[in-house]
């Protein structure tokens, strides 16, 4: 990201009270950034690669934690089907 890491992104979110479930999804898999990611804000530290079923089951938990049943994500024109995991 050209100006803000993902650390700082998520601290930023953070310090404004806002609740949205943060999910980093990063090549970064030493003990120390998974921390760091962690404590600065993040829900769920997943690390590249990582199967289908693992970042689904993710999504599910981070969800679930939000207190309503959701069954599909949408960003822009991209949504995810997450009964079937597949994008529409």
């Amino acid at each position: 990201m050209p100006k803000m890491n993902g650390y700082e992104v998520a601290g930023k979110v953070r310090s404004r009270k806002c609740g949205t479930p943060i999910l980093m999804l990063t090549a970064k898999s030493g003990l120390e950034d998974r921390i760091t990611g962690l404590n600065s804000g993040a829900d769920y530290y997943l690390t590249k690669p990582f199967d289908t079923r693992e970042l689904l089951a993710c999504i599910n938990a981070l969800l679930r934690r939000q207190g309503t049943q959701v069954d599909e994500v949408a960003y822009g024109n991209t949504s995810l089907d997450l009964s079937s995991g597949m994008l529409v």
